[in-house]
C-alpha cells in the first residue's frame, strides 16, 4: 500500500470501532481518543487492543527474522521497544511463565 493511503486506511478502520474518532490527515496527530481506543479492551476478544497489536507486531517480526528478511517493508522493531519500557509480553509468554509451558 503507498503511504499516500494509509490515514484513509486509519480511518476506515476507527470507524468500525468508533466513528466518531479520526486522524486528521493534514496534521497526523494522534490525540487522547485514539490513545483511549488503542488502550481499551477489545469487546470481540476479550482482550486489550494495545496487547493484540503487540502480539501481532512480535508474530509478524519473527516470522520475518525466521526467514532471514527481519527489515523488510510492513516489519518494524516498536514492539521490542514497549517491551523493554512498558514490560510487554507476548501473550504466548505471558502463558509460559504462568504454566511453565510453550
Amino acid at each position: 500500500m503507498d503511504r499516500s493511503h494509509y490515514i484513509e486506511v486509519v480511518n476506515r478502520h476507527l470507524s468500525q470501532i468508533k466513528p466518531s474518532v479520526k486522524i486528521d490527515s493534514n496534521s497526523k496527530i494522534i490525540n487522547e481518543k485514539i490513545f483511549e481506543l488503542l488502550n481499551a479492551i477489545n469487546p470481540l476478544s476479550g482482550r486489550s487492543r494495545l496487547q493484540e497489536a503487540f502480539d501481532r507486531a512480535s508474530a509478524i517480526y519473527d516470522t520475518k527474522l525466521l526467514a532471514n528478511v527481519p527489515f523488510e517493508e510492513s516489519v518494524t522493531t516498536v514492539h521490542l521497544l514497549l517491551k523493554s519500557i512498558a514490560n510487554l509480553r507476548t501473550t504466548k509468554e505471558q502463558r509460559k511463565t504462568v504454566t511453565g509451558k510453550k
